[in-house]
């Protein structure tokens, strides 16, 4: 066995505990731990909420998101609903004002500050004691905020949905989507979900009066900010969220960097979390297994990708040149090139195995861009994501 076998033994051994044996060692864990039962489902008091929409050029989905807020089941006395527009250029903020009638409150900044710099303005004015974050073009049922409100019990700080693509979904949109609701249920079950988007996003106003106005992930800072205070952060699969894919490559790579980029971010900002016993399974467990899955993952990946593409040079050749390995392999894919128009499955397995490297690629985009100090204050909008209609 030669340092080429040691190297793809040990980096398929790791790429195998990061992502594999995780799920297991979670699932270890569920069976030993007793869940709290003390939550408000069975209960008729209910709280507060102040649910908050941050805005900036959504004429074409805002009138759809306020009928929708309007018809939510949630008691009307119990639910303020707070604009933030962020200087919007088009007629966003005419429409919003049809609905002021309506219990709603519009706040309006003369410029674009970001997304962060919005949630802290609408904090200032907020009167409930549930926060609900949701983005303008993020679709959900009447019943999900009464769904979610009442999962909160003593322990938990804030909780999250199951979000569902679609639009133009490719497999791996669908299969990255069931894996994330597995790699939830499962934190969620064992202690807090690591991974939270703000397509709508419930927690305690008391945890959190202010978020940084630098994050590029707002979503998660206030996530591990509320953990950080002993408060679990809940999944409720239940409820359902829909978010729009882009529908341009263009458009994909932009929000997953970008994404990436926040967790990141967030990751360095807390990592005071990492194998810390304080907080329990969160610290000892999932922060440091998502930090190494961010940041490790895909070079481990592309290792194994590189060493096994030249053990396959020498099992077919007997020529330990990766050159050779390489060659072989474009032939291989030429062959899957022209079996991609005859067998579906060809085609699914060949689109998820892409769009996997494709991430870990996104992910690397990321990690140097965080390194050379990049900024996300303000987001590029993916105006695809804003599209009505093929749901």
């Amino acid at each position: 066995m030669d340092i080429l076998d040691l190297i793809l033994i040990s980096a398929i051994t790791a790429t195998f505990l990061l992502y594999v044996a995780y799920l297991l060692i979670l699932k270890v864990l569920i069976s030993l731990r007793h869940a709290s039962t003390h939550t408000l489902e069975n209960v008729d008091w209910l709280p507060r909420l102040s649910v908050i929409v941050p805005t900036y050029n959504e004429a074409t989905v805002i009138r759809a998101k306020l009928e929708s807020l309007d018809n939510v089941s949630y008691p009307k006395e119990k639910c303020e609903i707070i604009v933030v527009d962020s200087g919007s250029t088009d007629s966003t903020c005419q429409i919003i004002e049809e609905y002021k009638s309506r219990e709603l409150i519009l706040l309006k900044q003369e410029k674009r500050m970001g997304k962060a710099n919005a949630i802290n303005f609408a904090l200032q004015k907020a009167s409930g004691d549930i926060i609900v974050l949701t983005d303008a073009n993020a679709e959900f049922d009447p019943d999900a905020l009464n769904t979610l409100v009442r999962k909160f019990d003593q322990n938990t700080g804030a909780v999250l949905p199951r979000l569902v693509p679609c639009g133009k979904l490719s497999y791996w949109d669908e299969a990255f989507h069931d894996i994330h609701n597995i790699y939830k249920s499962l934190e969620s079950r064992t202690d807090s979900v690591f991974i939270v988007f703000g397509e709508l996003f419930a927690f305690r106003r008391g945890l959190v009066d202010q978020i940084d106005e630098n994050a590029a992930a707002d979503d998660l800072q206030i996530a591990m900010a509320i953990r950080k205070k002993n408060y679990r952060i809940r999944y409720s699969p239940d409820v359902t969220v829909k978010e729009r894919v882009p529908s341009s490559q263009k458009g994909v790579r932009t929000q997953k960097v970008r994404r990436i980029f926040g967790i990141v971010q967030a990751m360095k900002k807390n990592f005071d979390f990492f194998l810390n016993p304080s907080y329990g399974a969160y610290g000892l467990l999932i922060f440091p297994t998502h930090f190494l899955q961010m940041t490790l993952g895909p070079f481990l990946i592309f290792s194994c990708l590189f060493l096994l593409i030249q053990k396959l040079g020498v099992m077919i050749l007997g020529n330990p040149q990766p050159l050779i390995g390489a060659a072989v392999l474009a032939l291989s894919l030429l062959l899957l090139s022209i079996l991609y128009f005859l067998l579906g499955l060809i085609r699914k397995i060949v689109s998820i195995v892409y769009n996997l490297l494709a991430t870990q690629v996104y992910m690397i985009i990321a990690l140097v861009n965080f390194a050379r100090g990049k900024k996300y204050g303000v987001w590029e909008k993916i105006a695809s994501t804003r599209e009505v209609g093929n749901a």
